[in-house]
């Protein structure tokens, strides 16, 4: 179908001298008043303009100017003491030994000892450090080996019970082991033992402890000869003493040398300054002493 053109509205007038006449004029109204047409198809409305969005970038924050901090208030707790802690407060005896290491025909395979100043020392050590001795040694023991060692010598009332070394590590000598030979790095109680003729340091076991209900143990006594002149004095051991009568006890820390001549450690350094606070320490169960004792004690070899 055609479309037909909207109908012009048509308004009649008289025109003055036309005896009466009607005359028929178009008149084209304005577009908001001319009626609307309804159309076959609805008119296409063109789509607003895309805009592309930008991101907004955050406002820049002015810098505060700097404001002074109080000063802390003081805290209503003990200050901690100046003392600064100390990071070597334990028991120790380990040292260095660079000596060839010898093992008897028919012997037990477990009866090593090392021989230094013309002395035999026994060798204790468990089965990863025999098998590390044998390992290393590559079936010749009699050449000299370094040996990281620490002393099981125990003495008591009775005497001496035992001194023998046991092995911690071992390994080829080097060039910079002749210098290292013989130090060791003690830390124990400086004391005097009746009937012994040199004071020693005694070594006890480190609290805590995983093995303090299991074994028990004896404490070491390691002979030293220190001569010292800055008020430390060995504590004198004297039988039957009461407790509340003991007296100072200082502890030393020192770098000594082991002479194997005379089987005692000449004190080189301090390592700290002495002092008479003492490291914690398992105490030793006195039901099982003599057992242990009986086990420890071996005849000295010369």
């Amino acid at each position: 179908m055609k479309r037909q053109p909207p109908k012009m509205p048509v308004v009649e007038v008289k025109k003055p001298g036309t005896l009466g006449l009607r005359q028929r004029i178009a008149v084209t109204l304005p577009p908001s008043s001319q009626p609307a047409v309804a159309s076959a198809k609805p008119a296409l409305v063109p789509a607003p303009p895309v805009v592309a969005q930008t991101k907004k970038e955050p406002p820049i924050k002015k810098a505060k100017p700097a404001t002074a901090v109080a000063p802390p208030q003081a805290s209503k707790k003990k200050a901690a003491p100046s003392n600064p802690p100390k990071t070597s407060f334990f028991y120790q005896a380990l040292g260095w030994i660079v000596a060839p290491v010898g093992h008897d025909e028919g012997a037990s395979s477990y009866d090593y000892y090392f021989t230094a100043g013309g002395r035999r020392y026994p060798l204790v050590a468990s089965d990863p450090g025999i098998k590390q001795l044998r390992r290393v040694a590559r079936g010749d023991v009699s050449q000299p080996l370094c040996l990281r060692v620490y002393p099981r010598w125990f003495i008591t009332f009775q005497g001496v019970l035992a001194q023998k070394f046991q092995l911690v590590g071992c390994r080829r000598p080097k060039p910079e082991d002749e210098n290292r030979s013989g130090l060791f790095h003690l830390r124990g109680v400086w004391k005097k033992l009746p009937d012994y003729p040199v004071p020693v340091l005694a070594i006890y076991r480190n609290a805590p402890s995983s093995d303090e209900e299991k074994q028990p143990y004896l404490v070491r006594h390691v002979p030293v000869s220190m001569q010292r002149s800055d008020g430390p004095e060995p504590f004198v051991v004297v039988r039957g003493m009461p407790k509340d009568e003991d007296g100072p006890k200082w502890f030393i820390q020192g770098e000594f040398t082991f002479e194997p001549e005379q089987g005692l450690w000449r004190w080189v350094r301090d390592l700290e300054p002495p002092t008479c606070e003492l490291p914690p320490k398992v105490h030793r169960r006195r039901k099982v002493f003599k057992e242990k004792a009986a086990q420890e004690t071996a005849p000295l070899s010369s």
